[in-house]
């Protein structure tokens, strides 16, 4: 699916600054295009810099043709200029937080990543993304979680289960597991 990048014209909306920081310290800004639509395909472009306003990589959400309705494939790029930092993972997760509260009816987002390209397998596994057990290329992550509670979204940090109280809000607890 060709990209319908229009990140460089003046209507990016602003989504967050991240409260997490990269290596380097830095705070990251992430803002949106508008959606672009063709032929029955769909996308949002990401743009992620940091407080100094440089460019560090960017997001894609698509919708395709070939994708079931409430799904969509998303893409992450990182400038060589500023890899190893940290950048996409926090503006992942910033950007995934957005996506579902913005998309309520879009329950699953999907990536296919070279089974070479180790370093997009880290940023996906650390933002709660799964892998296809019927693949060797596609990673999956749900929006249920965030339906039912915040705090239980995959790549927050969960709390101890101590104790019952501690226990009440870990999914893990919900889901019979512990």
């Amino acid at each position: 699916m060709p990209i319908y990048n229009n990140l460089e014209n003046n209507s990016n909306q602003f989504v967050t600054r991240t409260t997490a920081t990269n290596k380097e310290g830095m705070h990251l800004l992430i803002t949106k295009s508008n959606l672009v639509s063709h032929d029955g395909t769909w996308e949002i472009n990401y743009n992620i810099s940091n407080d100094n306003n440089e460019y560090l990589g960017h997001i894609i959400l698509k919708h395709s043709i070939d994708d079931a309705e409430k799904e969509a494939e998303i893409e992450y790029y990182s400038n060589p200029e500023f890899k190893n930092k940290g950048n996409i993972t926090i503006a992942l997760r910033e950007t995934l937080k957005y996506i579902f509260n913005s998309l309520p009816n879009l329950e699953n987002v999907y990536l296919n990543i070279a089974p070479s390209n180790i370093a997009s397998q880290k940023v996906a596994i650390n933002c709660g993304f799964k892998k296809k057990t019927d693949s060797k290329r596609y990673y999956e992550i749900s929006n249920a979680p965030s339906r039912t509670a915040p705090w239980a979204w995959p790549w927050a940090p969960l709390p101890p289960v101590s104790c019952a109280l501690c226990a009440a809000f870990c999914p893990a607890y919900w889901s019979g597991a512990t």
